[in-house]
């Protein structure tokens, strides 16, 4: 979620919490705290949601960069070689042609 569309839901539930504090008829005081307690806790849970969106990231990166590919394998003389560079050295004259 991007900042300006996160700061017009906060003002939109604000306003929600105000325009329902004032239906109830309490005063402005407890208008002005409904509104503060709303804020502090929409920036609360917008909070745990970036952290958690942040370690999800880096988790799905380090479990990355720790996976091996699966279609790489060590050549006798320890170089990495890849599955086309292996086709290649298996079939040195090319997969051959059917004309005679």
């Amino acid at each position: 979620m991007t900042a300006p569309k996160f700061i017009f839901g906060m003002l939109l539930v604000m306003m929600t919490v105000g325009i329902w504090s004032y239906m109830d008829g309490v005063s402005a005081g407890v208008i002005a705290l409904r509104i503060f307690i709303a804020a502090v806790l929409l920036q609360v849970g917008y909070f745990v949601f970036i952290v958690a969106a942040a370690w999800k990231e880096a988790r799905i990166a380090q479990n990355a960069a720790t996976r091996k590919p699966a279609d790489t394998r060590h050549s006798d003389s320890g170089e990495l070689i890849d599955e086309a560079s292996r086709s290649a050295k298996s079939f040195p004259h090319g997969t051959g042609s059917l004309k005679g």
